[in-house]
């Protein structure tokens, strides 16, 4: 929020590129349905020709970005081109890790990370522990303006411990801040009879936006929307 403000009170100038990061480790194992691309997408298509992977893995868990990267610049996708990488997990029938890079119609330029490259450690109940490098979440955003910079860790933990479980560093994380602003949106929504700041309506063009990165990564080419 606060980076928000700073951009459009013009603390940085215009903003002329933007960088962002929703990387954590694979949550199929906790959400096992994330695993399944007839759930996670819909349906199952291939990710590319001559790939055995099918669209559905790390993109469709990660719109958060694609939604930020519109709300704080007020535009909408221009044109894009994305990448997928081999699968840290092989066993995993869907992407786990990709970038996209591009341009918004007002002329931001964009490098988006929305993979699962944090590895986990698969317990039958997650919790500490689960996370093998100790932080399983980076929601992080960078907004380079013509006059300033602003960067911002949009989730970042905040209960750290040693020992048990597997006696190593583990972090354990409490959601309040985010499902409070959450909460108080929709109070604030229903006493004012106002529409969610992202909603089915808005999120559209996100989910058009996340469709051409999968069909730049089927064809090899930059998509223009």
């Amino acid at each position: 929020r606060r980076a928000i403000e700073l951009a459009r009170d013009g603390a940085i100038g215009k903003i002329i590129s933007f960088n962002a990061t929703n990387i954590t480790l694979s949550p199929v194992w906790a959400f096992p349905w994330q695993g399944v691309p007839e759930k996670s997408y819909g349906t199952r298509v291939p990710i590319k020709e001559g790939d055995a992977r099918f669209r559905g893995g790390a993109l469709c868990d990660h719109p958060h970005i694609f939604d930020m990267i519109r709300h704080m610049t007020g535009s909408e996708f221009d044109s894009l081109y994305a990448e997928v990488a081999p699968n840290i997990r092989p066993d995993l029938v869907e992407e786990d890790m990709l970038s996209v890079i591009g341009r918004m119609k007002d002329g931001t330029v964009f490098s988006l990370d929305p993979s699962w490259s944090k590895m986990e450690e698969r317990l039958s109940v997650p919790g500490p522990g689960w996370e093998v490098f100790p932080k399983r979440m980076e929601v992080n955003i960078t907004l380079n303006g013509d006059n300033g910079t602003v960067m911002a860790d949009c989730f970042g933990p905040n209960v750290y411990h040693s020992g048990c479980p597997n006696d190593r560093y583990t972090v354990q994380y409490t959601y309040f801040d985010e499902w409070v602003g959450l909460i108080d949106e929709f109070v604030d929504n229903i006493r004012h009879h106002k529409t969610p700041l992202i909603n089915l309506r808005w999120h559209r063009e996100t989910v058009r936006a996340m469709n051409a990165c999968y069909e730049s990564i089927a064809t090899g080419r930059a998509v223009t929307l």
